[in-house]
């Protein structure tokens, strides 16, 4: 009972946080399924947790939900972490004095963030092998997730290591230091190395090689070009339909619309689009479109075996917004 509580006391510190584990039965936080592989993201309409992503692999095409991938969120921390080391070696190459203390708190802050972005790159791209593993008993796919596992413990230990001028810190509920928090992930990965599915399981939905699912994993994703064309209406009427048309090149062979009230409260709506001439078509229905509130709406693009993409999606910076907003004409 007393470990139970101070379980659910413990808060979420992703800078410093107490390890949540990839295999079953490893820690864990209260508020959130367990293991970390089915656990959601902040936003569940964008970005598609591991198990999900997992499945949407092996059956061919892990963009087909529409949603951003762990792989890809893995791959933007690796871009962004390695980027930012890059250009901190370069200032501490150039700085008047690199021993100053202004810029010792730069450097070693930066490089705690650049390293803790690793650990996270690589601990996706490692509980998205693992997730391959349970559902194929792909021996290779366990052997990924290990190594992946181990480069993001390393990174941790790097990181830990930088932070050993600052004192044992407290957040909220949680306190502790970077160091305290390695016999955590160390614990997860000798459960994973322990774990074996050694025959078919009623968890195995995919029995057998998963090469192109672990490469996908391990790779570097890309998407398609979207190949469309979209002007957005400048304002809606709360009376009436709102029609919305895409325009599309040869490649395209299909569009879900995913629409909804400016309101975190309301779940999402879609609907699949219809071909016409060069491109598709949709209505926002009448009775949904009378509202208070503005409306946001973003396309899911399929082109077949080159995969599907989201419009209009993040930006390369990922500061832009990810669909589209119309405003009531009645409203400012």
């Amino acid at each position: 009972m007393y470990q139970s509580s101070l379980r659910r006391a413990i808060a979420y510190w992703p800078e410093m946080y107490i390890n949540f584990g990839i295999v079953d039965g490893q820690h864990a936080y209260g508020e959130s399924p367990a293991p970390m592989r089915m656990v959601s993201s902040f936003d569940p309409q964008l970005f598609a947790n591991i198990d999900d992503y997992a499945e949407a692999l092996l059956n061919g095409n892990g963009y087909s939900l529409h949603k951003y991938t762990p792989v890809e969120c893995a791959q933007w921390l690796e871009d962004f972490s390695r980027t930012g080391s890059m250009c901190l070696e370069s200032a501490r190459s150039t700085v008047a004095d690199p021993n100053a203390p202004a810029f010792r708190r730069l450097y070693i802050d930066t490089a705690i963030q650049c390293r803790l972005g690793l650990f996270f790159g690589c601990k996706f791209r490692s509980a998205v092998l693992w997730s391959i593993y349970r559902k194929t008993n792909d021996p290779e796919a366990k052997s990924a997730a290990l190594e992946k596992y181990r480069s993001a413990r390393q990174a941790w230990i790097e990181l830990a290591e930088l932070a050993s001028v600052y004192k044992r810190l407290t957040y909220g509920t949680s306190s502790g230091h970077w160091s305290d928090r390695i016999e955590g992930i160390t614990r997860d990965i000798d459960a994973m190395e322990a774990a074996a599915f050694s025959s078919v399981t009623d968890i195995t939905t995919h029995p057998g090689e998963a090469a192109s699912a672990i490469a996908a994993a391990l790779g570097r994703p890309t998407r398609p070009d979207a190949g469309t064309v979209h002007t957005p209406p400048e304002r809606f009427n709360p009376e009436t339909s709102l029609p919305l048309f895409v325009r599309v090149d040869h490649a395209v062979i299909a569009v879900q619309l995913y629409y909804r009230h400016v309101n975190q409260a309301e779940p999402w709506q879609s609907v699949e689009m219809t071909r016409t001439g060069d491109g598709f078509r949709a209505d926002i229905p009448a009775e949904y479109a009378r509202t208070i509130y503005p409306l946001q709406y973003y396309f899911g693009v399929s082109k077949g075996k080159a995969g599907d993409t989201i419009v209009p999606g993040f930006d390369g910076l990922l500061a832009s917004q990810p669909y589209y907003v119309v405003r009531s004409v009645l409203r400012s």
